[in-house]
């Protein structure tokens, strides 16, 4: 049996503990006739799990008879839609005279030999119209957002093709502060009241089943394991593999520690702020909020800003009041060596 764990970021492992709520409710909304939102966000840390259910809804949709369109934040967005677009619905019957590349500007051709079109919206437009007359639906997917002019014209034009009651929807994947970022742009309304999905972590109860059944352990060592991990998705596949290779005998959490901090922690936490890096610091030593806020000899208030940053990036939690914990498994452990690795 080959490791049915995977430690690579993005792609769909085999051993999986879907998320059906979220699933469910973005498959719910997306299939109704009248759709309350067009659009979902799913933000959360890296390694939680974003990009493995934007795949699974991919599948999902493509299942069921749409059309599915990845794109990336960089480069002419238009383009790379139209493009795909293009060959994923099959839409060269439509053109007759097809003289144009679409990797340039410019593009220029002819609609049922008659309408020359000559710049990419009004392609796009054409396109969703015709599909629309078709009952075909478009899903765009768009994995790790980035704020780029790129994305915010993207954004601006999808606007303009909910006003016009077009069969596409958006679906994107995105770090808080990415998102954050892209939403202070007064010209993307929309992008600012579209619904977001956080994801939190996963059933710890049904990461010990899996644990259980997949390397044939015990209840309390399928417990034990499951709690290590903290729900953290990427946690999950990480000490799942390093058990499987060890045929589920003793784990070396020097190994799980060194997954978790190389592959992960340590991009985490060179996207953060010297501000947020210091309480993070003070929270190896101490989750009591007010002496946090004296060691860093800062206010209550300056201390709530950045607690609501990293609550929002799924970085900490306030499980009592007047208090602060890690939400990942072995944060702690890794504020500490930064500490360390900063003297």
């Amino acid at each position: 049996m080959s490791n049915p764990f995977n430690v690579t970021f993005g792609e769909l492992p085999s051993s999986l503990i879907e998320r059906k709520e979220e699933e469910q409710l973005v498959l719910r909304t997306f299939r109704d006739e009248t759709p309350e939102s067009k659009v979902y966000i799913i933000t959360g840390p890296r390694g939680s799990g974003k990009t493995v259910l934007l795949t699974k809804l991919k599948k999902d949709f493509k299942e069921q008879g749409y059309l599915t369109v990845d794109l990336n934040s960089y480069g002419d967005m238009e383009e790379q839609f139209a493009s795909k677009l293009y060959e994923e619905g099959k839409l060269w019957k439509l053109f007759l005279k097809p003289e144009f590349s679409f990797s340039f500007h410019g593009l220029t051709f002819s609609i049922n030999g008659t309408n020359e079109i000559s710049n990419v919206t009004t392609l796009i437009e054409k396109m969703l119209s015709y599909l629309a007359k078709k009952q075909k639906r478009v899903l765009i997917l768009i994995d790790d957002v980035s704020s780029t002019d790129e994305m915010k014209k993207f954004i601006f034009s999808f606007q303009q093709w909910i006003r016009e009651d077009y069969p596409a929807f958006l679906l994107m994947t995105g770090l808080y502060e990415n998102i954050s970022e892209l939403g202070k742009s007064k010209s993307l309304t929309f992008f600012i009241r579209a619904p977001k999905i956080a994801l939190e972590p996963l059933n710890l109860t049904s990461i010990a089943f899996a644990y259980k059944q997949i390397l044939d352990l015990d209840d309390k060592e399928s417990a034990k394991y499951a709690k290590l991990t903290k729900g953290y998705a990427y946690g999950y596949q990480v000490l799942g593999s390093l058990l499987f290779k060890n045929n589920g005998k003793k784990l070396n959490l020097d190994e799980y520690d060194l997954k978790l901090f190389d592959n992960s922690y340590s991009l985490i936490w060179a996207h953060l702020t010297e501000r947020e890096k210091q309480i993070l610091l003070e929270m190896a030593s101490t989750s009591k909020q007010v002496d946090i806020c004296k060691n860093l000899s800062i206010s209550n208030g300056c201390l709530q800003m950045y607690k609501k940053r990293l609550t929002d990036k799924g970085l900490i939690a306030s499980k009592t009041r007047g208090t602060m914990q890690f939400v990942l498994p072995r944060f702690k452990e890794f504020a500490e060596w930064q500490a360390m690795l900063e003297e």
